[in-house]
């Protein structure tokens, strides 16, 4: 059996969760959140050179295999900030889309 504190002490880790939580489903959250990983990721990438490289390839087949090894060679952290941004763009986007079937006057990005 667990002591009072030990049991206030889990509820309250769960409380902070929830609370993380909802403040990441802000949409204000996730624009900085975005803004934040581009930042991060333009410092330790060269962004004008990948636009340079970018410009060279033809056709979807062509600029899917530079994005899949351009990612494949780069930094841990770059492909983990890029997951993490695709994460909450997806979330985004399904938000967007749910709140389009609501009615008029009910928009809400919970």
């Amino acid at each position: 059996m667990k002591s009072e504190q030990e049991l206030r002490s889990q509820i309250m880790r769960r409380v902070y969760g929830v609370y993380v939580t909802r403040l990441i489903a802000r949409p204000a959250m996730r624009i900085a959140a975005l803004g934040a990983l581009y930042f991060a990721v333009a410092s330790t990438v060269s962004v004008p050179h990948v636009i340079a490289n970018v410009t060279h390839v033809s056709g979807v087949s062509g600029l899917l295999t530079f994005t899949l090894s351009a990612l494949l060679n780069t930094q841990s952290f770059v492909q983990l900030a890029v997951l993490v941004a695709s994460l909450i763009i997806v979330w985004t986007l399904a938000d967007i889309a749910k709140n389009v079937s609501r009615p008029r006057g009910s928009l809400s990005f919970n």
